[in-house]
C-alpha cells in the first residue's frame, strides 16, 4: 500500500479487502517523510482495524531516506531492513497506536526476532524518563504492549535468539517466515528446520508454525 495519499490509501484498503479479497495490508516505508506513527496515517489504520485485517510492516533493504553510506550489497543487506523496521516500530509505539487502535494487528516482518528484547528494554527506559511529556498516548510501558497486545514479529527458522525471545515475549507473538522464494531463504527446509529444533518446545513450534498465524490473519 502506498501511504503518500491518505484518502486514496483508505479507498484502496477497502477495495483490496472487500472487492479483491486480499488477506491483509502491507507497507514498505522506506523514503517516507513521516514515520508510520504520524497522525497523518491514522485514517488508514482506522479502516484496517474496522475491516479486521492485519497490517504488515515489511521494509526493503534500503536504510533511512537520504542514507547513502552503504558501499556494498553486503553492508546494505545487513543494515538496511532492520534499521528501517526499528524506526517504524518505535514510531508506532510512541505515537500510541496500541492505545488508539487496540484491535489493530501489526506484524514486523523479515528482520528476525532477536532485536525485540533489546528495543523493549531501551524503549521502557526512555519512556520512563520522557514518556509522559513526549509520548502521552503511550500510557503503559512499551514492553507491556509488546507482551500483551496485538504486535507480532517473524522469526527466521534457524534463529539462535528464538528461545530467549519466547522467554521474554511469549510464544504467541512470533510468526513463521519461510522467506520463499528469496535467494537467501531456506526452502525446502524452512518448516523442517523449526520442527527439528531441540531448544524450543512442541507448544512453541505449534504456535510459531500455526496458531499465531491463524490469530494474526483472523483465521482462528
Amino acid at each position: 500500500m502506498a501511504f503518500q495519499d491518505v484518502k486514496a490509501a483508505v479507498q484502496e484498503v477497502n477495495r483490496a479487502i472487500m472487492k479483491l479479497g486480499l488477506a491483509g495490508i502491507a507497507i514498505a516505508s522506506q523514503n517516507m517523510k513521516e514515520h508510520l506513527g504520524s497522525e497523518t496515517f491514522w485514517p488508514i489504520y482506522e479502516e484496517i482495524q474496522r475491516l479486521n485485517v492485519p497490517f504488515c510492516v515489511h521494509n526493503r533493504r534500503e536504510g533511512p531516506a537520504g542514507d547513502v553510506r552503504f558501499d556494498s550489497f553486503l553492508y546494505m543487506h545487513t543494515i538496511g531492513r532492520p534499521v528501517e523496521t526499528v524506526i517504524q516500530f518505535v514510531g508506532l509505539m510512541y505515537a500510541g497506536i496500541p492505545e488508539k487502535f487496540p484491535k489493530l494487528r501489526i506484524a514486523f516482518l523479515e528482520c528476525g526476532v532477536g532485536w525485540v528484547p533489546y528495543w523493549m528494554e531501551r524503549m521502557d527506559e526512555e519512556w520512563e524518563k520522557r514518556g509522559k511529556v513526549e509520548a502521552p498516548l503511550c500510557k503503559n510501558k512499551p514492553s507491556e504492549y509488546i507482551r500483551h497486545g496485538n504486535w507480532f514479529v517473524a522469526t527466521e527458522p534457524e534463529e539462535e535468539m528464538l528461545p530467549y525471545v519466547i522467554e521474554r515475549v511469549g510464544n504467541d507473538k512470533i510468526l513463521f517466515a519461510s522467506d520463499y522464494p528469496h535467494w537467501d531463504g531456506m526452502f525446502p527446509y524452512a518448516v523442517s528446520t523449526i520442527k527439528e529444533r531441540k531448544d524450543i518446545s512442541d507448544s512453541d513450534k505449534e504456535h510459531v508454525l500455526r496458531k499465531n498465524a491463524q490469530r494474526f490473519y483472523g483465521w482462528a
